[in-house]
């Protein structure tokens, strides 16, 4: 089973903790025969992959220490600041994912080829 995707159609007991219950229901539906349409989910391992390997969890982290909770201007400043961190990792994920999907295309027409 890979650590990160777990396919609808696996013959392996779905867990919740690492699907959530949208996924897990359709693994469930997908084995009883019911008509899903094929797909997988991504694991919380490739969330907390992400988290950890950009350094997200350390950053936000870094913004609640010391957060003073009953300032509601203080954690709306908060908030936006770590908006703007997922944001900016969002975007140099989706960069490093087409590279990715640029590559794998060269490397399957090249074979095709």
């Amino acid at each position: 089973m890979s650590l990160y995707s777990f396919p609808f159609d696996s013959t392996e007991t779905p867990e919740h903790d690492r699907l959530g219950g949208k996924c897990t229901s359709l693994v469930i539906m997908t084995n009883a025969g019911m008509p899903v349409p094929p797909g997988f989910a991504v694991t919380t391992d490739a969330f907390d992959a992400v988290m950890n390997d950009t350094k997200l969890h350390d950053q936000i982290a870094a913004h609640l220490k010391g957060l003073d909770y009953n300032s509601p201007a203080e954690l709306d400043r908060q908030a936006a600041l770590i908006v703007e961190y997922q944001e900016l990792t969002t975007e140099n994920l989706h960069e490093r994912t087409s590279d990715l999907e640029k590559l794998l295309k060269w490397n399957v027409v090249g074979k095709v080829n």
